[in-house]
């Protein structure tokens, strides 16, 4: 009896090994999987099957597929698994495919508004928020972010002004779930760099769409940008959105743009919109917990779910229903 108490007790201390062992085999194969997969994808950017190095097949290539492959090749030189070597390589190769799209921009500037319908109308097409802002030419100058430990609030204006930039890739489902007309007016409230009012300006037939912003660097970009690109519907606003009279607008959009304090201000300001027409507002973010505070005169009509606990409902679509015939 003592000889089998003793296997027993010595399989129970040995037992618990094995499984652990056999775990981390798992892991480290599945790590070597993905980093096999991911190289493997990389080489086949890198081939010459893609004839992507030769600038004669180059010149066989619509812009638009040369600037596919610029954000394939975007998304594998910052992948983790992709080796270091391919990695330098696979940057060749992007300022390659760079330099052809600027070429081809000299000759025709609005070359950048055909691609980003064509990327809207591709669902499966990458969208990759630093390239696409490069297409359309915009120089992004904000060296404080949240994740730098800087501070939310502004002291001087008391408002929240630490950039945070729409991704284009819920843009691209906002526009394809939003119920509108063409006369209805937009409104991005902290529209920043202006990518809420471009997307929605190059992938929709609004006539009037504006942007308030209350950084003066930020609306002075957009307006260079919106004139180089042709842009006549769309208009920045350089003012506080608290203080702006936008009775006029029917659709609003926000992205996490407010302190609390202002977000109750101005949701406020659109309840008093609300009593005399019908209207829509589009909120992503942190600003959704208020939101959601507001079911009392607005309806949730739809959502996005996104991946980021951080804007853990994503996109609330919300409707009016003050308005009276």
């Amino acid at each position: 009896m003592q000889t089998a108490t003793h296997s027993m007790n010595e399989s129970a201390i040995i037992y618990p090994w094995w499984i652990a062992l056999s775990i981390i085999a798992l892991l480290m194969a599945r790590f070597l999987y993905v980093k096999i997969k991911f190289n493997f994808k990389a080489s086949n950017l890198l081939s010459n099957k893609l004839g992507l190095r030769d600038y004669r097949q180059l010149e066989k290539l619509s812009a638009y597929r040369v600037f596919k492959h610029i954000m394939e090749v975007n998304a594998f030189k910052n992948n983790l698994f992709v080796d270091h070597g391919k990695k330098n390589k696979l940057i060749e190769l992007e300022n390659i495919l760079m330099e052809v799209l600027i070429e081809r921009a000299e000759k025709d500037k609005f070359q950048a508004k055909e691609i980003i319908e064509k990327i809207h109308d591709e669902k499966d097409a990458f969208t990759n928020d630093e390239r696409i802002d490069w297409l359309l030419g915009l120089n992004i100058d904000e060296k404080n972010t949240v994740l730098d430990g800087s501070s939310w609030i502004n002291e001087e204006t008391g408002e929240q002004e630490v950039y945070q930039g729409a991704y284009y890739s819920a843009l691209r489902q906002i526009v394809d779930r939003l119920k509108f007309n063409k006369k209805d007016v937009f409104y991005d409230l902290g529209s920043g760099y202006g990518r809420v009012p471009f997307y929605f300006a190059i992938n929709t037939k609004l006539d009037k769409i504006r942007g308030i912003e209350l950084i003066e660097r930020r609306v002075n970009e957009c307006n260079r940008v919106r004139d180089s690109l042709d842009l006549n519907q769309v208009e920045f606003i350089r003012a506080n959105a608290r203080d702006w009279n936008f009775s006029d607008g029917d659709i609003f959009f926000m992205f996490n743009p407010f302190t609390n304090e202002s977000l109750e201000y101005i949701v406020n300001k659109l309840r008093e919109v609300a009593k005399n027409k019908p209207i829509q507002i589009i909120s992503f973010g942190l600003c959704n917990n208020y939101m959601n505070k507001q079911l009392d005169w607005l309806t949730l009509t739809d959502t996005i779910k996104w991946k980021s606990k951080v804007y853990g409902q994503g996109v609330l679509f919300l409707e009016s229903r003050l308005h009276s015939h």
